[in-house]
């Protein structure tokens, strides 16, 4: 077994029994909240307990979905010649703007103060990785004296790495919609028979006034269409094509393909979406945007297109990793993005304490 193969396999199976587990128990109750921490008295009383802020399994599966995305970008990026401080340079830059981005278009577009957007933060972020990518390489060839022992950063290999880190990472991402309760589908009982066969043995059923499809959606204890782990799904098994075609050194095809059907995917699982969403010209602003980017990556791999794309060598990505300046990082950038998307200001507790 090659280590290209070996890789898909672990990648596969791991991933499989992820999404398993998760889209039957995630949506239950008690996979909501996964810590209260009490920060202030309720009252003046001793007995009155304490203001709790709460934090989520939404902003858990939402750090190890970033995280994940990052260390599978560092290890595809090693594997074709870019180090981790080239690619952290890229990174950390894009990754800023995508969780900017990812508040500011769904505030913009929904007009609600705490929400967030995948597709906005993932187009926005696709539009600006190939000039991102430039702007970097010139700057270090300012900086390099000997630009004859320089490698220039392959700007398409490297978007199909960010393409497909991104699938892996909207898959994990989706986990946590699936706990929250958020991005929730329409009921099953309005599928049709057809509908009705095939998502009913899969269906999520919400309980909790915290869930999102239950305070916002009125779904209370309805089947609904589990569209966000059909996302999951899907977004993995176009990962797992991506990072095949990558490994092979198909990087214009791992690019045109990830975005095209997770993009696409995106504008045909939006009728299946029951929270609101705002029409323009009949499609959500959020299928608008998603159409935008297939034309800007199909031009993108016409115009980047190169004669001598660099070879893949999978053991260099692997071993880049184990560089301890790596894991740490990878675990801050957890811990920043944990607390940035796991702090709820949608929900708030009041937490007492006793003896037994």
């Amino acid at each position: 077994m090659t280590d290209e193969l070996a890789f898909i396999a672990v990648l596969s199976v791991a991933m499989a029994a992820l999404l398993a587990w998760s889209l039957r128990n995630l949506a239950a109750d008690r996979w909501q909240i996964i810590a209260a921490l009490p920060v202030a008295p309720q009252g003046p009383g001793r007995d009155e307990g304490w203001r709790g802020v709460n934090f989520t399994y939404y902003g858990f599966f939402l750090a190890t979905a970033i995280t994940l995305s990052a260390a599978l970008a560092l290890t595809l990026a090693a594997s074709i010649g870019v180090g981790p401080v080239h690619t952290t340079l890229l990174i950390v830059p894009l990754l800023g703007v995508g969780v900017y981005a990812s508040g500011l278009v769904a505030r913009v577009l929904e007009k609600k103060a705490s929400t967030f957007t995948v597709v906005g933060a993932v187009v926005i972020v696709l539009v600006l990785t190939p000039w991102h990518i430039v702007l970097v390489d010139r700057l270090e060839a300012l900086w390099t004296d000997d630009t004859t022992a320089r490698m220039a950063l392959p700007v398409l290999p490297l978007m199909a790495v960010f393409a497909v880190a991104q699938c892996f990472g909207e898959a994990i991402g989706r986990l946590g919609c699936v706990s929250f309760g958020c991005c929730y589908g329409t009921p099953v009982r309005e599928s049709g028979l057809l509908g009705r066969r095939l998502f009913t043995p899969m269906a999520f059923a919400y309980h909790s006034h915290t869930k999102k499809a239950v305070y916002e959606g009125r779904h209370a204890g309805e089947k609904l269409v589990p569209i966000q782990g059909v996302t999951a799904t899907i977004c993995v098994l176009v990962g797992l094509l991506g990072a095949a075609l990558f490994l092979a050194g198909r990087y214009g095809l791992a690019l045109l393909l990830t975005v095209g059907l997770t993009q696409g995917w995106r504008v045909l699982s939006e009728y299946w979406r029951a929270d609101v969403r705002r029409l323009i010209a009949g499609l959500s602003a959020y299928q608008w945007i998603a159409l935008a980017a297939l034309p800007y990556v199909t031009l993108c791999v016409w115009l980047l297109r190169d004669a001598q794309p660099p070879i893949v060598h999978l053991r260099l990505g692997l071993t880049a990793m184990w560089d301890p300046a790596v894991i740490l990082s990878l675990q801050a950038l957890w811990l920043a993005t944990f607390y940035r998307y796991g702090k709820s200001s949608v929900t708030g507790s009041t937490v007492t304490f006793h003896l037994r």
